[in-house]
């Protein structure tokens, strides 16, 4: 049986962070970015998002949520987000949608912490370090997937977000305990 593997995206029009974490391996990160301009550029990120999904077949996606003071650039990530769910959904793709805070939460504790120290909490919580702010967010969600699925949290905070989301949405998926 392959690896539970599961896939962090943090969308965005400039630079979409992109991890697949598979239980006890390196993480896969990258940002996505697109030279197209407007419609072309929602379809372009989708496929770059799609090949990725065609060569690790995650177990589960997972999406952070709208931040509701993108200060006027919330109808353009609500339609990138709608392009990327839209393809989830055809494709049979299961995937979750966690809220920034909860986000923030898992990563440090508490969900009003800034980019810094959510960068600082990675790194002491799993020792990675990676080049943009959205992979950090995207390498964060990844890590809520596999919680989400059955692996093991470090803390009462994690726990609290996943107990959430299990509220929110049916678990589905392999459980750590299966995997492997």
């Amino acid at each position: 049986m392959r690896e539970m593997v599961v896939m962090g995206l943090d969308l965005s029009l400039t630079s979409t962070g992109l991890v697949v974490l598979a239980e006890g391996l390196m993480p896969k990160s990258k940002a996505i970015k697109s030279k197209e301009n407007a419609e072309r550029r929602l379809i372009d990120i989708k496929e770059q998002i799609e090949r990725e999904i065609l060569e690790y077949e995650p177990a589960l996606v997972v999406l952070e949520g709208y931040a509701m003071l993108a200060n006027g650039r919330i109808t353009a990530l609500a339609e990138l987000g709608g392009v990327v769910k839209a393809s989830l959904y055809v494709r049979k793709q299961p995937f979750i949608v966690v809220p920034p805070a909860r986000v923030k939460k898992f990563a440090t504790g508490k969900g009003n912490a800034s980019k810094d120290e959510v960068r600082l909490w990675v790194y002491k919580r799993w020792g990675v370090e990676l080049k943009t702010n959205d992979e950090i967010d995207a390498y964060v969600l990844a890590q809520i997937g596999l919680s989400y699925l059955g692996c093991p949290v470090q803390c009462k905070a994690q726990q609290e977000v996943i107990d959430d989301l299990l509220k929110a949405y049916p678990k589905r998926g392999d459980t750590c305990e299966s995997a492997g």
